[in-house]
């Protein structure tokens, strides 16, 4: 007995004597993902119960035996383990645990849930993935980043909205936008203003900076989004902003600065002059003049006894009677106008907070100027704080304030005879284009006639038409300003009486006032003698919730009730002005600049009331079985009636039932789900209202009843009280798996949805008294699948290599339209988007050529060689992809990280309606036909070319085996061959393309010596976005095909003089005080 207590204290001596040969080590745990403190981490020694949680700045002491291994672990990030060694300062940065954060999900309503638990399907994106993309606007970044989620840049202008789609269209005349909802609470992200002429508009997402989320989640499905019942027809993006942390205040600057390019430009001719018919022409139309490097060399031959041009800067222009030069301008003439853009991007934040509340305030400035030398510009000025505060146990308040100041200024873009590239291109490749503005001489004697318009279509500046704008002029004395002030406000007052009941009262409320200023000074093309035009738009929005959630636990289920009312109210007001021949022409941006028969005057305002009820049931069988069902019932004070919008899903993680859970499979879980959202019918369509109307008589004046007092007719769109909703039903089936200690993951998901009462303009009976009637008449159809894989290939304490795969084929259609053979969305009589039964929605529909039944080519009987142009219209191409994925590859050694992004679109077509127009003046860049002379002769649409006719620009071709015909100017200026003067088939272009999307390198940079300067990190970073662009089709000489003639309207895959996409370089430096 005394010996065995002996040796137990002998034992215990040792052990204790171990300890005392350890020492006390200290350190600083901070965030590998923006560089701050962690407060809480767990530092244990391993295999000990001794451990200790770092203080509120990060830091820790605690007692380690010689030879002890640290753990730290901590809550959404990657578990470490240390050997101290013979440190005694172990400072770690924990890496974020991507499965841990994707775990929880923000549902419809704002609230936290464990996406294992969910039966519908959700796309999340952090903050930081969002901020180091490299885009100026938020939603962009989330492009090619999640499954059945399309984001597209309508252009490369400065703040640009985004076409944004959610597994497919779903409704065809109505908006396409989804529900936005921050922190909670509906906001207004609408874009006014598309079509085919005009500027690419903002889009009021673009408000809010990037720099302040904290996550996006993307609730594609019904069931996921059927708590906003009508307003989530499109999907519901919830978005989350950047909270404080509990700890010490800190300090975080976050300074960018882009470069910006031109990522893919228009293909243009080379070779031949302005004129016709091979010779050169003075002031033509036309590129199809003579052969530039025939010329003889030298000075032009010019007129110097009859009128002048005199630029600003003292060049003087004449009548051309020989064109000798052999200059080329069409590097000039571009680089005069693009120019490398730049953007400073300034973001401070200061945040913390305790146990009794938290703080965030952040101040963000955006500086943009855009890749066109003048006049386009985009400057976003935000201020953020949000604010919790804790009232006891039982009451906690949340507040967010929100102010955005917008500026902007933008370039016409478009079909527009004021619009830029529409006159750049089409300038002949020896015109140049850099003295636009100056005096024209009628004679050498003669007064001037003081600023006028040279253009290569008026190349002396006489008259006051110069037919196209010179693009010089249109970026620089032309106007398209904005100025927009927005406020965004919302709270939360939550009260929890106990610990399993708990109610929330959340308002919100959003409004903002716009001012746009569009001026056209006197010899613009589109306005020869100017016009200005002052819009003010103001719109609000006042959502309020009241939510009571309960828990409650019996035995082995757990049941969670819920119960709400949503009141919102949304206000739209519109007050414009218009004037015409400007009593004086040059920058007098005023109203009375004309005279009272000259301007027009108008206002539109709407106001629209909602009331809902809703709640859900959610039922959890032995943490294994989850089933949630919901319901919504709404009214409009547009709309009376009543309409509910059910939904459910289940989700069953199988793994656990049946006992497969292990370190090969973690985790499997099959789900299903069932809802109803709803597309609202358009406010004030149920009655028949009033309109103003100027009557006409054929190419006669008009006659205007405001003239003569005043007057109006009952507006010829008939109303119809029997409007529904457009309701859309979907179901889907998925399954998440995961594998390898949650190493690997993926998500499969198969949905099929149908849209009924699709509302649509339809013609009636012009018996009626009335042309159009807006009804329920129209069905569409989505069907497709989802596939989103992850593998964290590699990963250890210093190196991480993991890559993120996501895959959508989504398969649209038009079932129904009550009768119409096409109706349009977008676009022009030659080629327009629309619907068509039984094609997918955006159909490409205009002129074709004549074809039999088996698809081939007809031959013209009066022109052997060559097809011709059916007598009607069809569907002629298809802008809906195949599929689409996104690739992203990332690599990280310790403080090192790069980020790689792929964007694939399989398939889809896209009108080059540009291509189109340019091949009429012999401007497109295949058009560069050899100058030769054929070695026999050939038919030519209108007659033939022999050996004899000498050097001519001809492209010898075969549209049909074995009869070669030659292609000279007149089957393009004259015959079918061109987008003026043919069909638009043979422009209807494949759209497959890859492009790197992003990438990013970054280094952070942490240790002591920063601290002696009170910094914890400092990161750099570069990134480039788009920075490679390859088009499958090696034809394509058009701009990026992500950009669309229409904007983010329901139009698809219409390319017409659209201002170019981007390319950027950005250098950015964020300091962690």
């Amino acid at each position: 007995m005394k010996r065995s207590l002996l040796a137990g204290f002998f034992a215990l001596a040792l052990i204790t004597g171990a300890f005392a040969q350890g020492r006390t080590v200290s350190g600083t745990v901070t965030s590998g993902e923006d560089g701050n403190t962690l407060p809480g981490v767990n530092v244990i020694v391993k295999g000990t119960s001794s451990g200790v949680s770092t203080d509120l700045d990060g830091k820790y002491r605690i007692e380690v035996p010689s030879g002890g291994i640290l753990e730290f672990s901590y809550l959404g990030f990657l578990s470490q383990e240390v050997e101290v060694g013979a440190r005694s300062v172990v400072d770690i940065t924990l890496q974020p645990d991507l499965k841990q954060l994707d775990e929880v999900v923000v549902t419809a309503l704002g609230f936290e849930e464990d996406r294992d638990q969910l039966g519908s399907t959700f796309s999340k994106v952090g903050g930081e993935a969002i901020a180091q993309s490299g885009e100026t606007t938020l939603l962009n970044g989330l492009a090619a980043k999640a499954s059945g989620l399309t984001i597209q840049r309508n252009s490369g202008d400065p703040g640009a909205g985004a076409y944004i789609q959610i597994r497919g269209q779903s409704t065809i005349q109505g908006s396409l936008q989804p529900l936005i909802v921050v922190d909670g609470v509906p906001i207004t992200s609408s874009t006014i203003g598309s079509g085919t002429a005009g500027v690419t508009q903002q889009s009021r997402i673009n408000d809010i900076n990037p720099n302040d989320i904290e996550s996006i989640q993307v609730l594609k499905g019904a069931s996921a989004a059927a708590l906003w019942g009508t307003r989530a027809g499109n999907g519901v993006i919830i978005i989350k902003t950047k909270d404080g942390q509990k700890g010490k205040m800190r300090v975080s600057y976050r300074g960018s600065y882009s470069i910006d390019q031109v990522n893919l430009r228009p293909q243009l001719s080379q070779n031949y002059g302005q004129g016709s018919a091979g010779s050169y022409g003075f002031g033509s139309a036309l590129s199809w003049g003579d052969h530039i490097p025939s010329r003889s060399g030298g000075a032009d031959e010019v007129d110097q006894t009859g009128a002048r041009f005199e630029s600003a800067n003292g060049n003087t222009y004449y009548n051309i009677l020989t064109k000798n030069s052999t200059e080329n301008f069409n590097d000039s003439n571009w680089d005069d106008i693009f120019q490398n853009g730049y953007a400073f991007d300034n973001a401070l934040t200061i945040s913390g907070g305790d146990d009794r509340g938290t703080y965030y305030l952040s101040v963000g400035d955006l500086n943009q100027q855009g890749t066109i030398r003048n006049n386009s510009a985009y400057r976003r000025t935000t201020t953020r704080l949000n604010t919790s505060r804790n009232f006891g146990d039982m009451v906690t308040l949340k507040n967010s304030f929100q102010y955005s100041k917008v500026t902007g200024n933008r370039i016409q873009t478009g079909s527009n005879l004021s619009g830029m590239l529409l006159g750049l291109l089409r300038t002949p490749s020896d015109f140049d284009n850099r003295d636009y503005i100056g005096n024209y001489f009628s004679s050498p004697d003669a007064a001037p006639a003081p600023n006028r318009h040279r253009s290569y279509r008026n190349p002396l500046g006489a008259g006051g038409n110069p037919r196209y704008n010179n693009p010089s002029f249109t970026a620089n004395e032309q106007i398209n300003d904005s100025d927009l002030d927005r406020f965004i406000v919302s709270g939360d007052l939550i009260v929890k009486p106990t610990d399993w009941l708990d109610f929330t009262a959340r308002v919100g409320y959003d409004s903002y006032a716009e001012r746009r200023d569009t001026y056209f000074p006197v010899n613009s093309g589109s306005f020869p003698a100017g016009q200005y035009d002052l819009d003010l738009y103001k719109q609000s929005q006042l959502n309020v919730d009241i939510i009571g959630k309960a828990t409650r636990s019996f035995g082995s289920a757990v049941v969670t009730a819920l119960g709400g009312f949503n009141y919102n109210s949304r206000r739209y007001d519109r007050l414009s002005g218009s004037t015409q021949n400007l009593i004086i022409g040059r920058e007098f941006l005023n109203l009375a600049n004309a005279t009272a028969d000259n301007t027009t005057p108008d206002n539109f305002w709407s106001y629209q009331t909602q009331v809902a009820g809703y709640g859900s049931i959610n039922v959890a069988l032995m943490e294994e079985i989850f089933l949630n069902v919901t319901g919504r019932g709404e009214r409009y004070s547009s709309f009376p009636d009543l309409v509910f919008y059910p939904s459910a899903d289940l989700a069953w993680q199988f793994s656990k039932t049946l006992g497969l859970e292990g370190s090969a499979f973690s985790f499997g879980k099959l789900r299903a789900s069932f809802g109803q959202v709803g597309i609202q019918p358009r406010i004030y369509s149920t009655v028949t209202t009033f309109e103003t109307l100027t009557y006409t008589e054929g190419w006669g004046p008009g006659l205007d009843p405001s003239n003569y007092g005043g007057g109006f007719t009952l507006n010829d769109d008939q109303g119809n009280p029997n409007l529904r909703p457009e309701i859309k039903t979907e179901w889907e089936i998925g399954t998440d798996l995961r594998f390898i200690d949650d190493r690997v993951s993926l998500n499969l998901t198969y949905y099929n949805n149908v849209t009924n009462d699709i509302l649509l303009d339809v013609n009636v009976s012009p018996a009626t008294g009335y042309n159009n009637i807006y009804a329920n008449a129209g069905q569409l159809r989505n069907q497709g699948i989802e596939l989103d894989l992850g593998a964290q290939i590699v990963q250890t304490d210093d190196f991480q290599f993991g890559v993120d795969l996501n895959w959508t084929r989504n398969r649209n259609e038009v079932t129904d339209l009550q009768g119409a053979d096409f109706i349009g969305l977008n676009g022009f009589t030659s080629a327009a988007s629309g619907a068509v039964v039984g094609q997918p929605l955006g159909v490409i529909y205009g002129g074709r050529w004549a074809r039999d039944d088996n698809g081939n080519l007809l031959e013209d009987p009066a022109r052997p060689g060559f097809p011709y142009q059916d007598l009607t219209d069809g569907v002629i191409g298809d802008p809906n992809p195949e599929w689409r994925a996104g690739l992203g590859i990332n690599l990280s050694y310790k403080g090192l990280r790069l980020y790689t992004l792929f964007d694939r679109v399989q398939g889809g077509d896209m009108w080059a309606g540009t291509t189109g127009a340019l091949s009429y003046f012999g401007r497109a860049g295949f058009q560069d036909f050899p100058y030769q002379t054929v070695d026999q002769e050939y038919d030519t649409y209108f007659g033939t070319i022999t050996p004899a006719d000498g050097d001519n620009r001809i492209l010898i071709t075969e549209f049909f085996p074995g009869q070669p015909v030659a292609l000279d100017w007149q089957y393009y200026f004259n015959g079918p061959g061109s987008g003026f003067t043919g069909p638009a088939e043979p422009f209807i272009k494949d759209a497959s393309h890859t492009r790197l999307r992003e990438m990013t390198l970054s280094y952070n940079l942490t240790g002591s010596y920063l601290e002696r300067v009170k910094l914890q990190n400092v990161n750099l970073s570069v990134t480039g976005r788009n920075l490679w662009l390859r088009m499958d089709d090696q034809t394509w000489e058009e701009i990026d095909p992500e950009t669309n003639l229409t904007g983010n309207s329901n139009g698809r895959g219409l390319i017409y003089f659209n201002n170019p996409n981007t390319r950027s370089l950005l250098f950015t430096l964020q300091l962690n005080f």
